[in-house]
């Protein structure tokens, strides 16, 4: 169901923004705004504004601003039509839904699959609180699982019957289709149907939207011969490698603490929580994911991994913790004392010691070590040097490059070698690391001959940041850009700026309001959207007093010269990337041959850099972002 845009329109002029964030943080009142302690992060003094009249808000202290809408989104952690619903539905807004076509029926169909599954867990939770579910509340409470966390995470129980959830939902009106797409029950070759749960301890899991996706079924039984544990299947709703058991309760926690813990079960998280850890999820017994990952990267820049101590606990760890960096994590690691996992440890007693492993987490570099000095991996030259290897790969595949230098600083102190060494073995823009010796005339040549590389960009350039602030305040800027300078998205340098020049094209087209609508616009993620709230503050402005009360003229504004030297700064950070590139050309050359041509290439963009040098003294008059040949109108 998509959101009519004339309503979104009708919230943002009815709903006062001031009356939203006042339920989060207390304002006062300071000139025409109004101000308060920042809702997103620790502060003692007020750097939280919030502007009745434009609608918006923004924080001088950490940097996050935006309108009504991106401040419920963060605050209740929504996507953007559930934070307009739920404003509308606060402030009694009715929404007229358009409906979606829905030519395959498979929209239907998984909102039934939805339906169905969020009745048997009521199901499921009446059976285990019936007196014909005593067995299953004994076992809760010899697991020490509290009535509050059976509530909290909405814990159930299946009767030991074939067939009564079945006919409780199908008298409810739920056909066998509904309830076979929701993974409920099993169809015979004969066509008839039976309950796929039976006489099992139920564990609901619930997408990040607190809606029901499956279910993870606990036996009672000590039979060898019976799984421990079953699951739903993957259906048109639940997909296991995109759901982590809890995130649901647990993403306003992490969120506050930055900072994720993953265990592997589900009575792990239950217990977890009951303990005091609110930030916990878990895999629900399957292999940490990209997909997993991905749900947590706009509540978590850290994550700490608590798997079992058992060897399949250890081995999933290590490949989990491959997966966190290459999702740009921070990444850290509790080694369990041996044959325990966080529920166990728990009810043996152990949660002070749980508490100071956690405390003390260590990081994936020195759990690794320590797991492969556990295993005897690093006895002598040959293991340390593939062991070395194999974390160097890993840290090249963390996208922030500015955490590289740190992390091969403390590989270096943790092997006891020299850092400069893991250096010259280390070249951030390619993942597959190896060591290759380069040759130029009659001598080596070594990394130490090389420039070292300019910096990783930020997520804008401020040139760009330059024209794009332009290009969103100033009336008829984007026409100027267009057709004046024929500049395009291809003239920026970074991806984000790129993306945001295609909001603002998108924005100057579809609406007058070009700035709440890049705010909202789904196109940008959510730094690009904080980009945007920066961009949108108006320039400073000599008062128009000055003219009427010092008889002085007041000068015409002008944007060409900026906007010309920008597209010159842009075009020079090009050439330096370039320059860069070459250089590892040079480094990575396997013969003399292909050194000297990388040399000559090299040689061939300093000069034009030097000669874009010279020309740049002259940007006002110059053209030299456009393409050769290409005449432009001043």
């Amino acid at each position: 169901m998509r959101i009519p845009e004339h309503i979104i329109d009708q919230i943002k002029a009815t709903v006062n923004i001031v009356d939203v964030v006042s339920e989060f943080v207390q304002l006062q009142k300071r000139g025409q705004n109004f101000v308060g302690l920042c809702p997103f992060h620790k502060e003692n003094t007020p750097s939280f504004s919030v502007s009745l009249e434009r609608g918006m808000y923004k924080c001088f202290g950490c940097g996050k601003g935006g309108n009504v809408f991106s401040f419920v989104q963060e605050m209740k952690h929504l996507d953007f039509p559930s934070a307009v619903r739920d404003i509308a539905k606060n402030f009694h807004i009715p929404i007229p839904e358009e409906t979606v076509a829905d030519p395959s029926g498979e929209i239907a169909r998984s909102e039934s699959a939805f339906r169905a599954l969020h009745t048997a867990m009521t199901f499921y939770q009446n059976f285990l609180l019936s007196e014909s579910g005593l067995q299953f509340k004994t076992y809760l409470i010899n697991r020490s699982i509290t009535e509050d966390s059976v509530q909290k995470f909405s814990i159930g129980a299946a009767p030991d019957e074939w067939n009564s959830l079945l006919r409780d939902l199908t008298d409810k009106g739920f056909s066998k289709n509904h309830l076979l797409d929701a993974g409920l029950i099993v169809v015979k070759d004969g066509g008839g149907a039976y309950d796929r749960f039976r006489s099992r301890v139920m564990f609901p899991v619930k997408d990040s939207y607190s809606r029901v996706v499956g279910f993870s079924a606990r036996t009672l039984s000590t039979d060898k011969t019976q799984a421990k544990y079953i699951n739903s299947p993957q259906s048109l709703v639940y997909n296991k490698s995109k759901v982590l058991f809890g995130l649901d309760i647990a993403k306003r926690a992490i969120a506050e603490n930055r900072n994720a813990l993953i265990v592997e079960g589900q009575v792990d998280v239950v217990m977890m929580h009951q303990v005091g850890f609110h930030n916990t999820v878990g895999t629900s017994g399957t292999a940490l994911s990209e997909n997993h990952i991905g749900l947590l990267r706009k509540h978590a820049d850290k994550i700490t991994l608590i798997f079992d101590a058992d060897d399949a606990g250890q081995n999933a760890m290590t490949k989990a913790i491959e997966v966190c960096l290459a999702g740009g994590f921070e990444v850290y690691c509790v080694k369990l004392p041996s044959g325990s996992d966080p529920d166990s440890l728990i009810r043996n007693g152990g949660l002070q010691t749980l508490k100071d492993l956690v405390a003390k987490a260590m990081s994936w570099i020195r759990y690794r070590t320590s797991q492969l000095i556990d295993q005897g991996k690093l006895n002598d030259s040959h293991d340390k040097s593939k062991a070395l290897h194999t974390m160097l790969d890993w840290i090249a595949t963390s996208p922030d490059k500015l955490r590289h230098p740190f992390l091969l600083t403390e590989l270096a102190q943790t092997f006891e070698i020299d850092v400069a060494l893991l250096q010259s073995h280390f070249y951030p823009y390619h993942p597959n690391l190896r060591e290759k010796k380069s040759m130029l005339g009659e001598r080596w040549l070594h990394p130490e001959d090389i420039a070292p590389l300019s910096p990783p960009p930020p997520v804008i350039l401020p040139a760009e940041a330059l024209l794009l602030r332009i290009g969103i305040i100033v009336e008829h800027s984007l026409e100027m850009l267009l057709h004046q300078f024929r500049i395009d998205k291809h003239n920026l340098w970074s991806i984000a700026g790129q993306n945001i020049f295609d909001s603002l094209n998108r924005a100057s087209d579809e609406q007058h309001d070009i700035t709440s609508y890049m705010l909202h616009d789904s196109e940008l993620s959510q730094v690009e959207r904080e980009v945007v709230t920066n961009l949108s503050k108006p320039f400073e402005k000599v008062s128009p007093m000055w003219e009427s009360h010092f008889d002085v003229e007041m000068p015409v504004l002008d944007y060409v010269r900026p906007c010309r030297e920008a597209l010159t700064r842009i075009d020079l950070r090009r050439i330096e990337f370039e320059k860069s590139q070459a250089r590892f050309q040079i480094r990575d050359a396997v013969d003399y041959d292909e050194q000297r041509r990388s040399l000559i290439e090299y040689n061939q963009h300093d000069q034009r850099h030097a000669d874009f040098l010279n020309a740049y003294h002259n940007y006002a008059t110059s053209k030299l972002w456009l393409p050769a040949g290409t005449q432009s109108e001043s």
